[in-house]
């Protein structure tokens, strides 16, 4: 393609999105590949792939990564800027709407808890969100 392509501002910003989940995403695929996920205690996933499969898609990967990388330099969309901050915020906020919602009151609709077990259900639900005081 020759010259600077210049597509209009909200096709930009959409493209620019696109190519941001394109890469997150394919990160979330190399890491998986790459890692041997040893230590995660509420989910286990099983190794499925041979070395020669792990290899061949670490390679797509890689392709996959240069041609997005190319979009978006070829079609000048822009970078999202985030701070550390805002990111923990919003993250903060995530964490607390799931815990408020775990909580026994939360969950009438899954059935009513005997009181013994809606106790302990809140307790530890109500000890997290006041940790996750500490990270805001």
């Amino acid at each position: 393609m020759k010259g600077k392509i210049r597509l209009p501002a909200n096709h930009r910003r959409a493209l620019s999105v696109t190519t941001q989940m394109v890469e997150q995403t394919l990160d979330e695929m190399e890491e998986l590949l790459l890692s041997r996920r040893g230590g995660k205690l509420t989910s286990r996933i099983e190794t499925s792939y041979s070395e020669e499969e792990r290899a061949r898609l670490s390679t797509a990967i890689s392709e996959m990564r240069r041609a997005n990388a190319e979009m978006f330099l070829a079609l000048g969309l822009e970078a999202s800027h985030y701070t550390e901050d805002r990111i923990m915020s919003a993250k903060n906020a995530h964490l607390w709407t799931i815990l408020v919602d775990s909580k026994s009151r939360g969950m009438k609709g899954f059935g009513e808890l005997p009181p013994e077990l809606a106790h302990a259900v809140d307790f530890h639900v109500s000890r997290l969100l006041e940790l996750l005081k500490e990270l805001s």
